[in-house]
């Protein structure tokens, strides 16, 4: 089974004069200290995996939506993951 990973629910993302950035919207939040900004295909990421998506739907989406190779797209996409997996703001839902 494929792991499944899901936007954080402490975290909010909030587009200010074209620019995407996430927050910390909950007291729960003491180690992210301040925001992130998304992007490129940040902010389309974000989206895909608010509902929950394994790196492959990611990609998958983004392979649709966006004219890049392949190649392109894992790269990005698993460098998305794992930056936001280190700060919190991915969480695992299923393995």
């Amino acid at each position: 089974m494929a792991v499944v990973y899901k936007t954080n629910p402490n975290y909010s993302a909030q587009t200010i004069s074209g620019v995407t950035v996430i927050i910390p919207v909950s007291q729960d939040c003491p180690k992210f200290n301040g925001m992130m900004k998304l992007t490129g295909i940040g902010p389309f990421l974000w989206d895909v995996f608010k509902n929950g998506a394994t790196f492959e739907d990611a990609c998958l989406r983004v392979i649709n939506d966006y004219e890049v190779s392949s190649e392109t797209v894992y790269k990005d996409v698993r460098a998305f993951i794992t930056s936001l997996m280190e700060n919190g703001l991915l969480i695992e839902i299923g393995v």
